[in-house]
């Protein structure tokens, strides 16, 4: 384990905050994303083969798949008419149990995703929603939501999303070691169209776990990538802001929190103000002093 100090724990504050936001958005968001999947085998059933509980359940889908919540109830309704038919259906438990969640009602939606799993316990994907669906749940003891992780990479041992939230949740817990193992692995595995938010997240992590273990020029690498993939956004910035403080680099770090603040100027910066102060009574370059005077002054406007 590795020793972290008071004042990165200080710095690493907001960052740590983001990473239980970001636990939450990757996996239950995931879902919304892949409304439409099923397991290889599934899908070509129901695309190649007609019975009523496929034409239920491809009556459900599309009023799912508008994510309009308006079409839910229908959505719902057609899936429990494909699971009255076949009671055996893993497809309609599946995307049953996201209607569900999305209807607030996330002990039928749990009731769903468990069935299916009972059903087809091979399938790496319902392990993974299941995550998904256990950590929507706020159960704060985190063993069953990390365990249907482990279950989904070991039969799938390349799974990118799974690997990406393992390596999330594992920084949440501050397991430094097995998140940076289980986020190299997925930037190795890195979709070549992977969408921009869902690679910000993985890189916002590993850049948290190389900065948390003091590997300054690898979270510099992936927090610049992160203000690359998002420069409308004031996260960031701040972001790179903590690790160029670190380094000693108060110009840029000045410039990047002066930049945050520009996106967001309600945003509170004094937990970090005292960095900048300490290096402006000591600071001899002009430029550099001239930098954090200014993002002072900004700062202690709000």
């Amino acid at each position: 384990m590795y020793n972290v100090s008071a004042g990165e724990r200080r710095q690493n504050r907001l960052g740590q905050t983001i990473v239980s936001a970001v636990i939450a958005l990757v996996v239950v968001g995931a879902l919304a994303n892949q409304l439409g999947l099923i397991a290889g085998v599934g899908q070509l059933w129901v695309t190649l083969f007609s019975s009523p509980e496929a034409e239920a359940y491809k009556k459900g889908m599309a009023a799912f798949q508008t994510m309009d919540r308006a079409n839910m109830e229908p959505a719902l309704a057609h899936f429990t008419e494909a699971i009255t038919l076949n009671p055996n259906y893993v497809p309609a438990y599946r995307q049953r149990s996201i209607v569900y969640f999305l209807l607030k009602m996330p002990e039928q939606g749990m009731v769903d995703i468990d069935k299916a799993v009972e059903l087809e316990p091979n399938n790496p994907e319902l392990y993974y929603q299941r995550s998904a669906a256990r950590f929507a749940l706020e159960n704060k003891e985190s063993d069953a939501f990390m365990s249907d992780l482990d279950k989904a990479i070991e039969l799938k041992a390349n799974y990118f999303d799974a690997l990406t939230v393992r390596g999330i949740g594992y920084t949440h817990l501050q397991q430094w070691d097995k998140a940076l193992a289980d986020l190299n692995r997925a930037v190795s595995l890195k979709p070549w169209r992977i969408d921009a938010q869902q690679e910000y997240y993985l890189l916002l992590n590993r850049g948290l776990v190389f900065f948390a273990t003091n590997q300054l020029d690898a979270a510099l690498a992936d927090f610049d990538r992160t203000v690359q993939l998002f420069p409308k956004d004031s996260q960031p910035y701040r972001n790179r802001g903590k690790v160029y403080v670190q380094l000693g680099q108060f110009k840029a770090a000045a410039a990047d929190y002066l930049k945050s603040l520009e996106l967001e100027p309600d945003f509170d910066l004094t937990d970090v103000l005292p960095d900048f102060q300490n290096q402006l009574a000591a600071e001899t370059d002009v430029a550099t002093k001239a930098a954090i005077e200014q993002l002072i002054a900004k700062a202690t406007q709000q």
